[in-house]
């Protein structure tokens, strides 16, 4: 049995694929598209498909080429051109990817222009350009395997899974095959998640040369004419969202012919042709050598329609986002499943649902499952049961695999054992979405502060995960549901509350016959959580209902674990506050944590929406502790192993983390330095304080090189944050995009350490209120005194009036006044920090 406890928070949509994070677990941060990768989504990463009927379909089996391996080989390569110098036994080949001190992640040999590599050397074409930083004699070598497609009209599945997917996608794809926007005995076609015009929408470029092996695009289909980039190839930007501002719509993609990375967080709705500027200065930043070192320069306009807009073959520039899978005549690599099982014409998506809890032979399934997901009503407390423990023969039809809550579904009314069909887990999920989505604003954006939260204000926001698996404990245990005694938001949108039933009674005779005494089954519950977890600091009420354990209340236990780990007592800890100090935190700059229960605010990602470690605890008190008395045992019971204990999972769908994770060279064992983006914020009209939401963390470029130079530069990361002026709801549009670099240079001198520079700046602006950019970093010493450095720096200040960007009242590090000592809070909102916290210079 597994107790299935999921999010249905907001940030479930975004994208999967962040590109500030590393994928592939070499150290370097995937910033684009890595042809190398399989990208899981919708799409199969083997095929190739064509856009049709209004939907992707497949086309064919992708060309796979690699892996293409070599010795240690050397070679130097500018701009656009690999030349092979001198290398070993092993030969460079096309479809290998380069890797070696300078060369940017994701670089391939695409064609070859002379000679083979064996020895007599050769050169090449790559498929990024290398001419900002060329590297020159370096050794260089890869592995590589791809999946291309060059037919007409082709896109790649993989590239599409990059380009496309959102983390409401994978949950839905792993738990149950997709969602399915058309679900027959014939046909299946899935769709990606809405994503209104907001920011949850997301922009992706790719600028390799090797784009027509992806997209049915050449370079020179995409080679612009007019903006920053006229007269040259700049790549291909994707954008995903909605046909419409509000919580439902088609899901489109939008292609763009360029670099328009920041299309998807500007000022009002998102990706609109046309309309709004993108900036001079967020242009720059992209580019300059000393800032971005970006290798293509990013727009400053919006793309128009005519000019701009990507389109083949009569297709595009906007395409619904749905994808024919399952076609009998291209099953490649899909997990599909016969229905009924002799059958060589009807396939259906299946995920770990229909992989273990349903049998379709009416035999007993692998494992049984119940869900519980967060609720739209109680959306800071726990949430609601979408299905009792059982299998999913009441979710599936059995003979065509059709889901019971599609339309002319063909199942029963209920289920030979009485149980009812059409309502549960499958349709709960498929019903998740950006709750309160309005035209202008969420419902209830009047919130500000954490809190001023409250149960069933602004419902798409809130990932009490924590108490979710307290409540599981609850379930197994027997005790009274604790579903929210208010369902009006959830049942609004179709999405089912179950009543409880008890998971180890008996009652069930033909439930016993297929699995036998429920109290000797072992017991699981998994967390399946969105991003950080938040408002869960409430566990300890409903904890204490459970059967009491040898520690006792629910701080003990996750003290405990806090104690086994090392936490407890332990400083320059990441977090967002402690209770003993603050119920809601502000910044993830380092804290000294006293014990582990009295974590509020879960970082990078959320210091200040009171997640805490509470789940920890429970999992302690449940492994270790049975869950529950039973009158008269069998008598084998004692035989069983951790009977009536709960065995708890846990996963996470927040992709890469908010946060800039800096390798210090020559650390063994490895150390780092943290760096996490900041931002507060004030309201002009009632002076509150508070943090900015955190909308998009941008990876522009990542460079490393080889030097024993003094002082020189052997790191580099630039970024773009932008932020949203109010933490829940509101227009969830940009109001302050926000630049960060660091650089690591080598030491000044034999026996000194590594320095760390961070350069910041404000690129663009959108906001009413008065708000602040700027970073906290931990791992640090102030050069000058030895002393800790640690600590956030809040450098740029964005005031009411926007044009005083064009001044130097905007960049605080740099202006007169505040580098004389400081300039006048405003609302309370901070201090400018003194001088010397400005100065770049900081050792690791």
């Amino acid at each position: 049995m597994l107790m299935l406890a999921t999010s249905k928070d907001h940030s479930l949509f975004g994208p999967i694929y962040t590109d500030f994070e590393d994928l592939e677990g070499d150290g370097t941060i995937n910033t684009t598209f890595q042809p190398l990768f399989q990208y899981y989504g919708y799409f199969d990463s083997t095929k190739c498909y064509v856009y049709a009927n209004s939907r992707f379909e497949p086309n064919s089996l992708a060309t796979k080429s690699g892996p293409a391996s070599t010795a240690s080989l050397s070679g130097n390569i500018s701009g656009t051109t690999f030349t092979d110098t001198t290398h070993g036994s092993g030969n460079f080949a096309v479809g290998m990817q380069l890797a070696g001190d300078g060369v940017i992640a994701g670089t391939y040999i695409i064609a070859a222009v002379t000679g083979t590599g064996n020895n007599s050397g050769g050169t090449y074409t790559i498929n990024n350009d290398h001419s900002a930083d060329p590297v020159v004699s370096q050794t260089i070598a890869g592995v590589g395997t791809r999946f291309t497609c060059g037919g007409t009209g082709q896109w790649s599945g993989n590239f599409l899974n990059w380009a496309t997917m959102t983390r409401m996608d994978v949950v839905r794809k792993l738990l149950y095959g997709g969602k399915r926007s058309t679900d027959t005995g014939t046909l299946t076609v899935l769709e990606r998640a809405p994503l209104s015009k907001d920011s949850h929408s997301f922009t992706k470029h790719y600028a390799g040369s090797d784009i027509r092996d992806y997209t049915p695009f050449t370079t020179a289909n995409l080679t612009k004419t007019t903006g920053v980039n006229a007269n040259t190839y700049a790549g291909l930007t994707i954008c995903s969202r909605s046909d419409t501002m509000g919580e439902g719509g088609v899901p489109v993609i939008r292609l763009a012919k360029g670099n328009y990375r920041m299309w998807s967080t500007v000022e009002g709705t998102v990706c609109e042709w046309g309309a709004g500027s993108l900036g001079n200065r967020l242009a720059a930043y992209f580019i300059d050598s000393d800032k971005g070192a970006g290798s293509i320069k990013h727009e400053t306009s919006p793309p128009a329609t005519g000019t701009d807009d990507a389109i083949y073959s009569s297709i595009g520039p906007e395409l619904t986002l749905r994808v024919k899978v399952c076609d009998p005549s291209w099953l490649g690599e899909e997990r599909c499943q016969a229905f009924p099982p002799t059958s060589t014409t009807n396939f259906k998506p299946y995920g770990l649902f229909q992989e273990f809890g349903f049998s379709s032979t009416g035999t007993a399934a692998r494992a049984e499952f119940g869900v519980l997901t967060g609720s739209y009503d109680k959306n800071l407390t726990a949430g609601a049961l979408r299905k009792n423990m059982g299998d999913f023969a009441d979710e599936i039809n059995a003979s065509t695999g059709v889901f019971c809550h599609s339309a002319s579904s063909g199942c029963a009314s209920t289920t030979s054992d009485g149980r009812t069909t059409g309502n549960g887990a499958i349709k709960a999920i498929d019903g998740f979405l950006l709750y309160g989505r309005g035209s202008g604003n969420y419902a209830d954006s009047n919130v500000q502060l954490p809190s001023e939260m409250a149960d069933g204000t602004l419902p798409a926001w809130g990932n009490p995960i924590g108490e979710m698996v307290i409540q599981a404990l609850q379930y197994y245990s027997g005790l009274t549901s604790t579903n929210p005694t208010t369902t009006t938001n959830d049942t609004a949108k179709g999405i089912p509350v179950v009543a409880w039933t008890d998971p180890l009674s008996n009652s069930n005779t033909t439930r016993k016959g297929l699995y036998g005494n429920s109290i000797c089954r072992p017991m699981y519950t998994m967390a399946l959580s969105s991003s950080a977890l938040s408002f869960d600091q409430g566990g300890a009420t409903p904890f204490a209902t459970l059967r009491a354990g040898a520690l006792g209340g629910l701080d003990a236990y996750t003290d405990a674990i806090g104690a086994l780990e090392g936490l407890n007592g332990s400083d320059n800890r990441s977090i967002g506050s402690l209770t003993t100090t603050a119920t809601f935190g502000e910044t993830c700059s380092g804290k000294t944590i006293s014990t582990l229960s009295k974590v509020s605010g879960v970082c990078p990602d959320a210091p200040a929406i009171g997640g805490s470690y509470g789940v920890a605890g429970a999992a302690y008190y449940a492994n270790t502790t049975k869950i529950r008395t039973v009158t008269s045992p069998p008598a084998d019971l004692a035989k069983v192993q951790d009977a009536l204990k709960v065995k708890t999972l846990a996963a996470s769908l927040s992709g890469g983390a908010a946060r800039i994770d800096v390798l210090i060279p020559k650390s063994n064992p490895k150390k780092y330095v943290y760096i996490t983006p900041e931002s507060l914020w004030a309201s002009n009209s009632n002076g509150k304080k508070m943090p900015g939401a955190l909308l998009t963390l941008n990876s522009i470029a990542y460079r490393s090189y080889t030097t024993n130079v003094a002082s020189a530069i052997v790191q580099t990361g630039t970024f773009m944050v932008t932020w949203n002026d109010s933490l829940f709801g509101g227009d969830y549009d940009m109001d302050i995009a926000g630049f960060i670099r660091y650089d690591v240079r080598n030491p000044s001198a034999a026996g000194n350490p590594y320095t760390i520079w961070v350069t910041t700046d404000i690129v663009n602006v959108g906001a009413g209120w008065t708000g602040t950019h700027g970073f906290s970093i931990i791992g640090v010493t102030n050069p000058v005194n030895g002393t800790s450095a640690n600590g956030r720096y809040l450098t740029h200040r964005h005031l009411t009036d926007d044009s005083i960007l064009s001044g130097s009242q905007g960049h605080l590090c740099g202006n007169a006044t505040y580098a004389a000592g400081g300039v006048t809070a405003f609302n309370g909102i901070h201090d400018a920090p003194t001088r010397p916290q400005c100065l770049p210079d900081i050792h690791l």
